[in-house]
């Protein structure tokens, strides 16, 4: 074997055990080759929450909206039938860890942080980290 085959070989090797240690979340099963931040920014939907055990799921007559830009801004926006209608804006970013969420709404001082159970290209989890009763959020890309 030539000595670039076995320098391709081992590169390849290394770059599987890096991919495959990348193991965050708690239900992460995937491996992708973006950034968390990558795959954030993008638009969302909310599709179920689940709070004490309850899932709920949305309904297409009523969808909440998650906007994520690369540019660390954010639009919460809801929509009823043909009414759209924002309900927050302003700014979010990763922990160093990067295994949590933080939202800091437009003119206020505390950001909400939740902790990022899933994170795929298509799909999304969050729970609360505040209150006794954490709830879970499901988002799916639009």
């Amino acid at each position: 074997m030539s000595k670039k085959v076995k320098i391709i070989i081992s590169s390849l090797f290394i770059f599987s055990l890096i991919v495959s240690a990348c193991h965050k979340y708690e239900e992460d099963t995937r491996r992708t080759i973006l950034t968390p931040k990558d795959r954030f920014a993008r638009t969302w939907i909310l599709e179920s929450f689940e709070k004490d055990g309850v899932t709920t799921t949305l309904t297409a007559e009523e969808q909440y909206s998650l906007q994520f830009k690369k540019n660390t801004n954010y639009i919460k926006s809801k929509t009823i039938g043909d009414q759209d209608s924002i309900l927050e804006y302003g700014f979010w970013n990763l922990n160093d860890s990067k295994t949590n969420l933080k939202m800091l709404i437009y003119d206020s001082i505390t950001p909400i942080e939740t902790e990022i159970i899933k994170l795929s290209n298509k799909e999304f989890k969050i729970r609360d980290l505040e209150g006794v009763s954490k709830t879970t959020y499901k988002y799916i890309v639009q």
